[in-house]
């Protein structure tokens, strides 16, 4: 399954059999797997819709020969759960990304126009932090690791310790997603809605707008179809203050890691909630204490300083699964 033209997108069977996730956990056997590349030529809006034209026509293709078919992220899980031994698309290379939608969001928004971003479905984590750094803004909050692309973090409900924020599918507001052999929708909440119905005709999609279908989708493990495109709000860029210590397992800690009622236990700012708040346990050393990190965010400054290294050479900002894989 190949194209001609530099104006539509590129689906590559790579030729591979099996497959491997990032993290080497296992090798599963696959019936194909392609990539999918956007258009070389084109606007990015166009470039955009050439790939839903191609992922429709792999639906079509899976669906012509009875085979499964399953999108493919930065293959972050350590499970199986994204394996299928029919077809998998690698979506890796649909990074596209867009900061100018202003034009088009839908006059009932009460949200801050100016933070609506959206993103291709394999756009990572990484390179939305550096493009939203890049602008002084910020994602509200993200996981331990930068490698998942936006569509495999979001669906799968990959969070973070930002107490009152929740994870990185509440501050999606939208969904572009391939659900057939000739159908692509433009999904968003009733109550809320997000976009003008003009993007969806942009995006040459069906609009729906369904609250229990966008709740559903949301975290449905690519379940619902393909997600080819996510609306997100982000924040202006800011500061996190971080305090690490020991601290023993007492009722006033356990409380708050049941309730997020801090009121019992004494914190680095004892009057200010923590935007993070994370508790490592060791069983095995409780008499130790346990390891309590908390973060309290503050307006964005030039010149702050940057974050210690002083805890065992890593510090805030490393990939918890690197840092793993130093060990083994």
């Amino acid at each position: 399954m190949s194209t001609l033209t530099s104006t539509e997108a590129r689906v590559v069977d790579t030729g591979q059999t099996t497959w491997t996730p990032k993290h080497e956990t296992f090798t599963k056997p696959v019936r194909k797997l392609w990539d999918v590349h956007n258009p070389m030529e084109g606007s990015a809006l166009d470039q955009y819709n050439g790939a839903t034209r191609a992922l429709l026509q792999l639906v079509r293709g899976a669906q012509a020969q009875g085979v499964r078919m399953r999108a493919l992220g930065g293959g972050w899980s350590f499970t199986e759960a994204p394996h299928t031994d029919g077809w998998m698309v690698n979506t890796k290379w649909l990074n596209l990304y867009f900061n100018n939608v202003t034009a088009l969001v839908h006059p009932a928004y009460v949200g801050d126009r100016a933070g609506l971003r959206f993103a291709q479905c394999g756009c990572s984590v990484l390179q939305l932090n550096a493009s939203l750094r890049a602008e002084g803004r910020s994602l509200r909050t993200v996981g331990a690791s930068n490698g998942q692309t936006i569509a495999g973090a979001m669906s799968t409900g990959t969070h973070g310790a930002a107490v009152d924020v929740g994870a990185i599918p509440d501050y999606v507001v939208g969904l572009h997603l391939v659900v057939g052999p000739n159908r692509h929708v433009w999904l968003e909440r009733a109550s809320r809605p997000v976009m003008a119905d003009a993007f969806a005709g942009r995006l040459n999609a069906e609009l729906v707008r369904d609250d229990e279908l966008f709740g559903a989708a949301l975290v449905s493990f690519g379940s619902f179809g393909v997600i080819h495109g996510v609306m997100i709000e982000t924040d202006p860029v800011f500061l996190l203050r971080m305090f690490r210590r020991r601290m023993p397992l007492d009722a006033g800690l356990r409380h708050a890691l049941n309730t997020l009622d801090f009121s019992r236990v004494q914190l680095p700012h004892a009057t200010e909630r923590p935007y993070h708040f994370q508790v490592v346990v060791n069983p095995y050393s409780l008499a130790n204490g346990v390891h309590v990190t908390t973060m309290y965010r503050e307006p964005f400054h030039a010149g702050y300083p940057p974050p210690s290294d002083a805890f065992g050479g890593f510090g805030p900002g490393d990939d918890a699964l690197s840092f793993v894989g130093t060990f083994t």
